[in-house]
């Protein structure tokens, strides 16, 4: 019983503790400035993706990235409703709202979206193994 306690006071700290908001924000980043370095550093080797377009391995999803930043232009983008759920001292659900304001290949890309990514801890340092993402009708 007390390494159940424990572990339930240690947790929210560790969420605390782990700035996701910016590893998030690096995605972003990476597609308003047309680079790469965020999917290629800050997805795990196994990650999957899926959203409206289908799930996407890794690679796919640097593909997917690289033929995005040929044909997007991000104006902004603004996170909200952000909640954190640690899952065990090794993993992490990072959830929110993303409101963007981009054009891709002549249309508006979808806003607002609901995003979640499951980030883990592998040797020392986090990583997305999974993201979801969902637009938001209404």
């Amino acid at each position: 019983m007390r390494s159940f306690t424990v572990l339930l006071v240690l947790l929210p700290s560790l969420a605390r503790a782990v700035d996701l908001e910016a590893l998030e924000r690096r995605f972003y980043e990476d597609w308003k400035n047309k680079r790469l370095t965020a999917v290629e550093q800050n997805l795990s080797s196994d990650s999957i993706a899926w959203g409206e377009w289908g799930i996407f391995s890794k690679q796919q999803q640097v593909e997917s990235q690289r033929r995005s930043n040929a044909v997007c232009e991000v104006r902004s983008y603004r996170f909200s409703e952000i909640k954190t759920i640690p899952v065990n001292k090794g993993a992490i659900l990072f959830t929110y709202r993303l409101e963007q304001d981009a054009q891709c290949g002549g249309g508006a890309a979808p806003s607002p979206i609901r995003i979640s990514t499951l980030y883990v801890k592998r040797n020392g340092k986090w990583q997305a193994i999974y993201r979801a993402s969902t637009g938001i009708k209404g």
